[in-house]
């Protein structure tokens, strides 16, 4: 069986997130890697482990390799293209979440239309690129929706990072681009700030409009 031990070596990286582990099995020899992100898949013959690796083998695995699937192409391409990133004039509904974790925040402002469905959407942005990723993917189709659809949205995506569930389907089929970040519980919460935010500002637009006289 193998054991993992976090070993305390300086390694050069660019990256600040930084975890070096030496990895010992029925050979005497160690080897070490670093990892410049949150590791969660288990490492094959190894249900003990303390740090549960992502590859067997020679144990050789760059810093490029661990972000390749979550900070993939078109993730990247989402973040980059933010739609609708300025904030509405007298918004019916608006709220703001912050990951505790990192610092991301996401402030998104509703305008309601017929029964009850967004019809005019802006934000603010603060985040990392997968925060970014998902505002850009909820900015792009979120006009049309109502609370119920984006509760049950928001609920498809807790259970897709947190429960390895299904991506959503149909006009929000993009957010299956997001499904790597499953393997980066640190990343969780920043990736679900725009959903968190976009059903509390339709709840407080709903809230408000019934208190109308």
């Amino acid at each position: 069986m193998f054991r993992a031990e976090p070993v305390n070596i300086p390694a050069p990286t660019r990256f600040t997130r930084l975890l070096v582990v030496r990895i010992t099995g029925h050979k005497p020899q160690a080897q070490t890697f670093v990892s410049a992100l949150p590791i969660t898949r288990q490492l094959s013959g190894c249900k003990s482990c303390q740090y549960p690796l992502s590859r067997v083998g020679t144990l050789r695995l760059s810093v490029s390799d661990m972000i390749e699937d979550v900070y993939n192409k078109r993730i990247l391409q989402f973040a980059a293209d933010v739609p609708r990133h300025e904030r509405l004039i007298a918004p019916d509904g608006t709220a703001t979440a912050i990951s505790r974790l990192c610092g991301s925040k996401v402030t998104v402002d509703v305008k309601l239309g017929e029964e009850g469905r967004v019809s005019d959407f802006g934000q603010e942005v603060k985040a990392c690129a997968l925060g970014q990723a998902s505002s850009s993917i909820m900015a792009r189709h979120v006009i049309g929706s109502d609370l119920a659809e984006l509760q049950s949205l928001r609920a498809q995506m807790q259970a897709m990072l947190k429960e390895n569930g299904p991506p959503p389907g149909g006009k929000w089929a993009d957010l299956e681009v997001l499904t790597p970040v499953r393997d980066f519980k640190a990343r969780h919460a920043s990736t679900l700030l725009t959903f968190d935010a976009t059903v509390e500002a339709v709840e407080k637009a709903l809230a408000h409009s019934s208190s109308r006289p």
